[in-house]
């Protein structure tokens, strides 16, 4: 987990999976385009989740930039708020799902071809 609830900044623990993500794009990809993409649970308001989200990918680009020697050039970020959930944030009946909200908190690395 990259995020706590409702925060950008990325966890300390993260680190380490962060450095494993810079690697593998070294190592795989073909110096084609890096796309991070920010993503958050469905707690609150819409427009400020759209907000989170991007500035949650902000900061994973900072860090691939900084920490993970990624060229700033190649890396690109979006937003999608709430709009894309890999998990539900509520159970049956409305009632919270702490852990589809956590799956949900996340950022997505996609890497293109040249």
């Amino acid at each position: 987990m990259l995020f706590a609830f409702n925060r950008a900044k990325i966890r300390l623990r993260a680190a380490s999976a962060l450095r494993e993500v810079a690697r593998s794009i070294e190592r795989r990809s073909s110096g084609g385009p890096i796309r991070v993409e920010g993503h958050s649970d469905g707690k609150g308001d819409p427009a400020y989740n759209q907000r989170l989200s991007l500035r949650r990918a902000q900061a994973v680009r900072r860090w691939l930039i900084e920490k993970g020697d990624l060229d700033a050039d190649r890396l690109s970020v979006r937003g999608f708020g709430e709009t894309r959930p890999v998990a539900p944030n509520e159970k049956s009946g409305e009632a919270d799902n702490p852990r589809g909200r956590r799956e949900n908190r996340r950022v997505v690395i996609g890497v293109g071809r040249r």
